[in-house]
C-alpha cells in the first residue's frame, strides 16, 4: 500500500512505462516505481521541503535572533515561512535581500511551487507547521 503522506501533495511530472511492464511515476517530491507484481517503491528526492529546511538553517546561523516556521499548503502547492519577531523581519535590510533571493531561488528550482514569507500580523498564518526552528539568540515575545 502507498503511504498517502508521501504521495499527497505531489505534482505528477512524468509517467513512464518500461518494456518490462514496470511503471515509474515522477513527481516533484518522489519517484514511485510499480512493478508488474504490484511491488511499490517510493524514492524521495531532494525536494523543496529539504531545500527550504537547509535555507532556514543558514538563515538562523546568519540571523540568530529569529524564529522560522514552515508549512506546505496542499491547496496551492506553496510553502509558507513565518519569520519572528516582526520588527526584525521588516527592519534588517540584509534580511530583506535574503528573503527576495530565496523567493527567486525556489521559483527557479521548483517552478510548480511557490513560497510566501510572512511575519506575525499578516492575513495568512501557519496553522500546522512541519518545521519550527529558533536561532540561538531568539527570545520569545510571549
Amino acid at each position: 500500500m502507498i503511504n498517502k503522506d508521501k504521495v499527497i501533495g505531489n505534482t505528477i511530472i512524468d509517467i513512464t512505462e518500461y518494456e518490462s511492464d514496470n511503471i515509474v511515476i515522477e513527481t516533484n517530491r518522489n519517484k514511485i516505481k510499480i512493478s508488474k507484481n504490484l511491488k511499490i517503491e517510493i524514492e524521495e528526492k531532494y525536494n523543496s521541503d529539504k531545500f527550504l529546511e537547509d535555507k532556514i538553517n543558514l538563515l538562523l546561523l546568519e540571523f540568530p535572533k529569529i524564529k522560522c516556521s514552515l508549512e506546505y499548503s496542499l491547496f496551492d502547492g506553496s510553502h509558507c515561512i513565518k519569520i519572528e519577531p516582526e520588527e526584525y523581519f521588516e527592519s534588517a535590510k540584509t534580511f530583506l535581500f535574503k528573503k527576495l533571493h530565496l523567493a527567486k531561488e525556489i521559483s527557479k528550482l521548483y517552478p510548480y511551487e511557490g513560497v510566501h514569507i510572512i511575519t506575525t500580523h499578516e492575513f495568512i498564518d501557519i496553522d500546522k507547521p512541519t518545521l519550527i526552528k529558533k536561532g540561538v539568540e531568539y527570545i520569545s515575545e510571549e
